[in-house]
């Protein structure tokens, strides 16, 4: 698979995604509730309960909001760093083992941008679709 391949399959998948939570209202209310999630378990020792626990939690949080048809979701660990696709035991193994890729508190390849653009969209009081812009995000790996 080449860099364009996987560009393009993030595209699709994003797009997807936001398909489907147009059509899913209730969906896409649970994503936003769960867009706030508490991520300070990030900061703990990858060997902690709290932190195998947290990872959990996102790979949940992660599988119900961006899974490919192949059954996976970009890997947010140090080496993959959002731009390979992994299996939940796989991209599990990676951040327990390597850790999450620095600085990714957002997690806008794993359905929180979805949430962000929604909340900002009603603090602006400016119409807007959910998600705009999240398909040329893909392309800043």
């Amino acid at each position: 698979m080449t860099h364009r391949d996987s560009h393009e399959t993030v595209a699709i998948a994003l797009s997807f995604v936001l398909y489907y939570l147009a059509d899913h209202p209730d969906v896409y209310a649970k994503v936003l509730k769960e867009g706030n999630m508490d991520k300070e378990w990030m900061c703990h020792s990858r060997e902690s309960e709290t932190y195998v626990v947290g990872v959990d939690m996102f790979l949940n949080f992660a599988f119900r909001n961006v899974v490919t048809r192949w059954g996976e979701i970009l890997c947010p660990c140090r080496d993959c760093v959002n731009g390979m696709f992994q299996s939940r035991i796989a991209c599990r193994d990676h951040m327990i083992i390597r850790g999450f890729m620095p600085n990714y508190t957002f997690w806008r390849v794993h359905g929180v941008a979805l949430a962000s653009s929604s909340i900002q969209n009603e603090n602006d009081n400016e119409p807007e679709v959910a998600g705009a812009g999240l398909v040329s995000d893909s392309h800043a790996f």
